[in-house]
Parts: structure tokens; sequence; C-alpha cells
């Protein structure tokens, strides 16, 4: 769900009234946001496309769409049309997911470990200044420990949320609400879901005329949970 809240000043009422007078504004190159494919799209459209085995194409509601998605588009990857897969993404996928796993230590027949799921995601601006688009990448991660003889979950952390990568241009900054975190065991006791939730806020800044504009618009939620198991 999005939310638009724009922030007019009483300099952004004269400076719409100017504009709306001359017709002309100048505004910073900025304020565009993403437009085009990045470094970052194209390094997960590598991975996605070359190490289908770790790399996960989820769609909207976070279905694996991986070699559906691959089979589409991979005609257009062979050709290099980043800006084919760029809008391919935006209209079908929720995003790309990794996942990894960390053994941190053993004690007798105690192991602890670690484990974290990425989502590499774009959205992009529909309300107050339309197509301006973001990438971000977040992991929730958890620390569990178990018993190798018995396969039991004997210890766990809650569920950590971290944003690893965010950009939109410099004309734009965040914030991060409704953050959930949570850890639950299963009923046999031999694994833990970590997941997490949240939303963020994109906010705009511009300079027309010399005077400021500042907008916001909110996106979300998203979501991610990993598994920990007792093996």
């Amino acid at each position: 769900m999005k939310k638009l809240k724009a922030v007019f000043s009483t300099a952004l009422a004269i400076a719409m009234t100017f504009i709306v007078s001359t017709s002309c504004f100048a505004a910073a190159p900025s304020n565009q946001g993403l437009t085009e494919p990045t470094e970052k799209f194209i390094e997960m459209c590598d991975n996605l496309f070359n190490n289908p085995e770790e790399y996960k194409a989820l769609d909207k509601g976070q279905n694996d769409v991986t070699n559906i998605f691959i089979n589409k588009y991979a005609s257009y990857y062979a050709a290099e049309e980043y800006g084919v897969l760029w809008d391919a993404f935006k209209d079908e996928l929720y995003g790309i997911m990794w996942e990894d796993e960390t053994q941190k230590s053993t004690r007798g027949t105690i192991v602890n470990r670690s484990v974290e799921k990425s989502f590499y995601v774009i959205d992009e601006t529909t309300e107050f200044s339309p197509g301006k688009t973001f990438e971000m990448t977040y992991t929730v991660s958890g620390d569990y420990s178990f018993d190798s003889s018995s396969r039991q979950i004997v210890d766990y952390s809650n569920a950590y949320l971290n944003i690893d990568y965010f950009w939109a241009g410099s004309a734009f900054d965040y914030h991060l609400f409704n953050i959930n975190t949570s850890a639950t065991p299963t009923s046999g006791n031999n694994r833990v879901n970590f997941r997490a939730t949240f939303s963020l806020t994109l906010e705009f800044e511009y300079i027309i005329n010399h005077l400021p504009i500042q907008a916001e618009e909110d996106f979300g939620p998203y979501s991610g949970s990993v598994l920990g198991y007792a093996q």
C-alpha cells in the first residue's frame, strides 16, 4: 500500500504560482530518480541468469518464478537489452532473493549458526511525481543454536533487519516505519522462522527557481523470512 504525503511551504506556494504564470522552471538532474538500468541492477541480472540455483526471481506474491522469468527474457539478457529487463522487473517481480548460512561455532553437541536471506527490490513513485524509481537491498537474518544429537533448537535470537543498499538519486532520502521482527520455532522445535516486515517513506527534495519543494510517498510493506534448521 502506498500513501502520498506532500509538504508545502509558503515558499512552495510562491514557486508554484510563479511556475503556473510563466510555464518555465529549472530543476536539477538529480530530481529524476533512477530512469534507466543501474550497475547494481545489471549485477543482479548477471547473478540471476547465470546462477539461478542460488538467486531466485520472486513474483509480486513472493512466489518463485525463476525458470519462467529466465525462459521468457533469456534472449533479451543475451542481447544485453537491460532496458527491457528493467521494465519487466518493475512490472512482474517483487524482487530477486538469495540465501546464506554460516556455522559460527560448536561446543560439544551444541551448534551455533546464523542464517540470512537477502532481497533486491525496485519500486517506483506513482503519486506526487510519478515514474521515479529507487532500488534497495535488505536482509532478514537470525542466530540460533541447536543440539546436534537431539536435532532440537535450544536457543534463538529475534530476527534482524538490515538495509544493505538504497539508491534513488541525490535528491532523495528515506526512512523506515512499521518495522516488525519475530522469531518463531516450529511445533517440533527442529526449525525456527525469522521474519521481518517494514515500510518506508521516500523523501523528495527539489529546488525550483531557488525555492524548496518537499514531498513524501510511502511504500510497502516489504517482508522476508528465513528458516534455521536443526541439522
